[in-house]
């Protein structure tokens, strides 16, 4: 391949210097017609001009939009009719376009007058040397190409293990999903080294390139590294796992994926954090369902001093087993915190497995059950602190709250207090 910057009235004329060029090249324009045939360069036997580098860029952006155009085409209306997952779905649609794309731009330079043994002499031009293995665009185009398909099967190979094989084996998702990313991780690592010696890379050649690696861990990558090796780590005790519910650093919520890198929790607003693993090694994790699915939930009630505490128990009980999401083992308990002038501090201990991710919605509903009960009961709740009467629940006392605020002695604006 020849790649020579030239002017094409002087192809065949030695010059004697960048002043010379310069002035004969000049001279020879006089028109604006002469500017667009001016020669810029030479690529083996094609002469390459500004018009037909403007032409290629028009042909580019056309090769551009039909690829894409397809890509949606297929994903929208033929994809979207199909079985497949979104993420295969995505990947169909992405080698469409970029199939559509590699083929186009060859196609257009055999107009400009590039043809395929130029081509092929481009693709083959030596970068440099690696070892024994030369770097040229088409090693690295192999490269692109089997790194992307491995990162493809590899994908595939997960879900087929996870979803299909593990299933029926009596792991949970959590121990199903630590396997999985640690065969992808293996068989990335090993495809990796089987696509470099694809292509001719001795591995031992990249001795230097592992040593710069080793320093950059040193210094830059630290953090990255660090969090890496606290992923597998997590990956391989088990302490947290995929949908254990976790709290850490102030968060707390749903583990919905432990990466390489960080691991994403969920919470019940739907908003999702991203914790670095490090955080999961190094500090302080609460995890609720650590070797369990169950939740203990309390309910706290001060009801009035007189009110009749067997009675506000057995209401407090009834409410707790007639409610689906309670467990029945263990039972539900009431247990009488404190008495003083204030009232009596009550709580309403249930546990539960329906409601381990959300134990607030099953909160406020026991209390909307105690509100039903005790207004059924006539049981008052006191009003502590605030120097007023017990407050009725009963549905018949409308007025209630308007008797309390007028019992209720008001400051005047000159008293000090």
């Amino acid at each position: 391949m020849q790649l020579t910057p030239t002017l094409s009235i002087f192809i065949d004329q030695p010059l004697n210097g960048a002043g010379e060029f310069v002035a004969n090249g000049l001279d020879s324009i006089h028109s604006f017609g002469d500017i667009l045939h001016f020669t810029l360069f030479s690529v083996g036997d094609a002469v390459i001009t500004p018009i037909k580098v403007l032409y290629l860029f028009a042909l580019m952006i056309v090769v551009v939009a039909v690829s894409r155009i397809a890509s949606e085409l297929l994903s929208k209306r033929i994809l979207s009719r199909t079985r497949f997952e979104d993420d295969t779905k995505q990947t169909i649609g992405s080698a469409v376009h970029w199939t559509i794309l590699v083929i186009g731009m060859i196609a257009i330079l055999m107009p400009i007058g590039i043809d395929i043994k130029t081509l092929i002499g481009i693709l083959n031009y030596n970068f440099f040397a690696l070892g024994n293995a030369k770097i040229t665009p088409l090693t690295v185009f192999y490269l692109i190409l089997l790194t992307v398909v491995l990162l493809f099967l590899s994908r595939k190979l997960v879900d087929l293990l996870v979803k299909k094989i593990l299933t029926r084996t009596a792991l949970g998702l959590g121990a199903r999903q630590a396997i999985g990313t640690i065969a992808r991780y293996l068989v990335l690592f090993l495809g990796f080294i089987l696509i470099l010696e694809t292509v001719g890379i001795d591995l031992t050649t990249l001795n230097v390139l592992a040593g710069a690696f080793a320093v950059g861990i040193g210094f830059g990558l630290q953090n990255i590294f660090n969090n890496f090796v606290s992923g597998l780590i997590v990956l391989l005790e088990r302490p947290v796992q995929v949908g254990d519910r976790i709290e850490v650093n102030g968060v707390n919520g749903k583990v919905m994926a432990i990466g390489p890198r960080a691991t994403r929790i969920k919470t019940n607003d739907n908003f999702t954090i991203i914790v670095p693993n490090s955080k999961l090694i190094s500090e302080n994790v609460i995890n609720w369902s650590y070797r369990n699915d169950i939740v203990r939930i309390r309910v706290p009630v001060l009801v009035a001093p007189a009110t009749n505490v067997a009675l506000v128990k057995q209401l407090m009980l009834d409410a707790a087993n007639e409610h689906p999401d309670v467990s029945k083992e263990p039972i539900p308990s009431v247990s009488l915190l404190k008495f003083d002038a204030d009232g009596l501090s009550m709580e309403l201990g249930v546990w539960s497995r329906v409601a381990f991710h959300k134990p607030g919605a099953l909160q406020s509903q026991l209390n909307f059950a105690l509100i039903d009960k005790f207004r059924a009961n006539d049981v008052k709740v006191s009003k502590a602190n605030n120097g007023g009467p017990p407050v009725s629940l009963s549905e018949d006392d409308e007025d209630a709250e308007n008797n309390i605020d007028k019992k209720t002695p008001k400051k005047e604006s000159g008293d000090k207090t």
